[in-house]
């Protein structure tokens, strides 16, 4: 790729998650930004905002093709009722030009439904992997089609020489902080699903909605790599959006394949596993795991410790 040329990401989506990624990427100025649209009015406000804006749906296949091809970075913002445009996306994902860079698929996957097994009194981190298995793959939690969709075609060598990243949970990127700054009802649903799962929200959202940007969770769920040198990790929370952004920033350069290698097994390395928890986090916060706190016990205990960490 020239070096005079930014990268061109594509972003599927640009509700809830997907804005805020859009503005967390339009802050680099570091690339062309195209968003893939469904209503007319957001047009405008895109392109106002420097987004070259295409008005269309993900379930064209011709037309979802031809975008794909033309981009680096394909980020998808994660629901269940896409599994058919998932499937378009790596289709065409595999079928860029033979001379063109790797392309890069980002999902920022809605496996928060992993975790109806969960409880708010327990704590699940990496020094206890057998834990998170159990809870993942209980049959009480609901099958996350479009993930292990798109982890069956990685496993069959389906993709090509493509990067892919399921990011997990989406809402961890922000709750109203897009251009069109809305609590969407994806969210809504998410928290009540957490409410209802016997989950701590740690964060002050549901009482007050429109001023809150943030939602976490306790329990976050597992990213797993059926097979690592085609999947590059990105955790949640913070430490995500770092990785992600190394993604983004390694095709900048004119790096040779050994360099891109390099340094995919370089972040696998620093990561130390294919998941990671907030459990060790939240330690060093000072909760105790053993503990069992209702919902509002939670989020006023975490909304009192973040005070005093940003005091």
């Amino acid at each position: 790729m020239p070096s005079d040329r930014k990268p061109r990401v594509l972003l599927l989506g640009v509700g809830c998650v997907g804005g805020s990624l859009l503005h967390a990427l339009l802050a680099t100025e570091a690339y062309q930004l195209t968003a893939l649209v469904s209503l007319p009015e957001q047009v405008g406000v895109l392109e106002e905002m420097g987004v070259h804006a295409v008005l269309g749906s993900i379930d064209d296949e011709e037309f979802v093709f031809d975008l794909v091809v033309e981009h680096e970075v394909i980020i998808h913002t994660g629901c269940t009722g896409h599994e058919s445009g998932i499937k378009m996306v790596m289709y065409s994902i595999a079928r860029r030009p033979s001379g063109s860079r790797p392309p890069v698929f980002i999902y920022t996957s809605s496996a928060h439904r992993l975790l109806s097994g969960g409880k708010s009194s327990s704590m699940y981190s990496d020094e206890h992997p057998e834990h998170i298995d159990m809870l993942l793959w209980s049959k009480k939690g609901a099958a996350p089609s479009v993930e292990l969709s798109i982890q069956r075609e990685v496993y069959w060598d389906r993709v090509g020489k493509a990067r892919v990243a399921i990011i997990a949970p989406g809402v961890i990127f922000g709750v109203g902080s897009g251009p069109f700054d809305r609590v969407s009802p994806s969210v809504r649903e998410l928290i009540n699903d957490l409410v209802s799962a016997y989950l701590t929200l740690l964060s002050g959202l549901l009482s007050n909605p429109p001023q809150t940007r943030y939602a976490f969770t306790q329990v976050e769920p597992r990213l797993w790599m059926s097979v690592p040198s085609l999947y590059f990790f990105a955790e949640t929370g913070e430490h995500s959006r770092k990785e992600g952004q190394s993604v983004f920033t390694g095709l900048d350069g004119e790096e040779d394949a050994a360099s891109e290698t390099n340094a995919c097994t370089a972040a696998l390395e620093r990561t130390k596993t294919a998941f990671r928890c907030r459990g060790d986090t939240l330690r060093e916060w000072g909760w105790e795991g053993k503990q069992a706190e209702s919902f509002v016990e939670g989020r006023a205990r975490e909304l009192e410790l973040l005070a005093k960490e940003n005091a």
